[in-house]
């Protein structure tokens, strides 16, 4: 069964600081492509939405998923639909 995918709020907030420093450390290309990798890389979980480690200590349900060794990212599947919750930068702390 393919899978919904959307993005949480927060997760978009996370993309834009991101996207932002990135684009102050790289410039806009390197920024940009970034960003569309890893937006390729969240569609990927309509197809395969059980990726990534359960999570119960952050919340029911949550699943954390490495990206590049720069990111993780937060999801959780709700039927049918793979809500990405939040991204974060390596090193940052996981929480919701």
């Amino acid at each position: 069964m393919r899978h919904t995918v959307r993005y949480h709020p927060n997760a978009l907030r996370s993309l834009s600081r991101m996207q932002h420093y990135i684009l102050e450390q790289s410039g806009p290309s390197v920024a940009d492509a970034y960003i569309q990798d890893i937006m390729a890389y969240c569609a990927g979980f309509a197809d395969f939405p059980k990726r990534g480690t359960a999570r119960p200590d952050i919340g029911p349900g949550i699943r954390v998923v490495g990206y590049r060794r720069l990111a993780s990212i937060a999801i959780e599947v709700r039927q049918g639909t793979v809500v990405i919750l939040s991204i974060f930068f390596n090193g940052q702390q996981l929480r919701l």
